[in-house]
């Protein structure tokens, strides 16, 4: 049971906010309706703001009406994504007042996403791809660089770790319609199915999707949810996986 003080953040002038992220300095970002833009979030678009200290920042967009930040680091580096002057949706990295566009893999629609930074200022999100397809991506050095996937047409990538190890969910070859597929692990340019290096997975457990990774090795995530393989039979749930020292 987690106890507390309740604290209401407020927004940007406006009425409604959505608090998505928080860093280790008590740091808050999310959406929130802006007085410039209107009453609510929702139809209304928002803007990305952070919260620090009881002070709220609305940190703008790349041009368009619409943004929102989805998490921070320690070093007060914010990603998230918003709408360009175009009307395109790109992911965005948010730090010393300053928003940058960190652009797409390649393709043409407007879908990219960032979902999470570590402290040494990689990003981790998806893109469209020149191929049509959306795949998971790790941005580091100004670079945007596509995860693969673990032989569908899809991926995402949700976590980073500080030592750069990125997890999300892929869709393999044989993947039903709508089933995220299987949960990876990237690393060093290699793509890794977890349900392939699980020592004790059940048979009828398929590990769908991971969605963070600690700095010391340990992974969360949810089993598979519907539209499962066959012999995934096993009831959802949300998992732990432990990292087993080398011998």
């Amino acid at each position: 049971m987690v106890t507390g003080n309740h604290c209401r953040l407020g927004v940007i002038g406006g009425v409604n906010g959505h608090a998505l992220g928080i860093n280790n300095k008590g740091q808050i970002v999310g959406e929130a309706v802006s007085s410039a833009i209107g009453p609510t979030c929702g139809p209304v678009p928002c803007h990305a703001f952070l919260w620090d200290r009881g002070v709220f920042v609305d940190l703008g967009t790349l041009g368009g009406l619409w943004s929102g930040a989805t998490s921070l680091n320690d070093r007060t580096q914010i990603v998230g994504s918003g709408l360009t002057s175009a009307g395109e949706q790109h992911a965005f990295l948010w730090q010393d007042g300053a928003m940058t566009d960190l652009g797409t893999l390649g393709g043409e629609s407007d879908a990219t996403q960032a979902y999470d930074i570590n402290n040494r200022g990689q990003v981790v999100g998806a893109s469209p791809t020149t191929g049509g397809r959306v795949h998971g991506f790790i941005w580091r050095n100004g670079q945007m660089q596509d995860v693969g996937t673990l032989g569908g047409h899809s991926s995402q990538a949700y976590g980073v770790n500080r030592f750069g190890l990125v997890v999300g969910g892929c869709t393999t070859p044989t993947s039903p319609p709508s089933n995220a597929g299987h949960a990876f692990l990237w690393r060093r340019g290699e793509i890794v199915d977890l349900n392939r290096v699980v020592s004790n997975l059940p048979s009828d457990v398929v590990l769908e999707v991971a969605r963070a990774i600690s700095d010391d090795g340990y992974i969360v995530g949810t089993t598979c949810t519907e539209f499962c393989e066959p012999g995934a039979t096993a009831p959802t749930h949300a998992y732990l996986l432990t990292p087993v020292a080398a011998r």
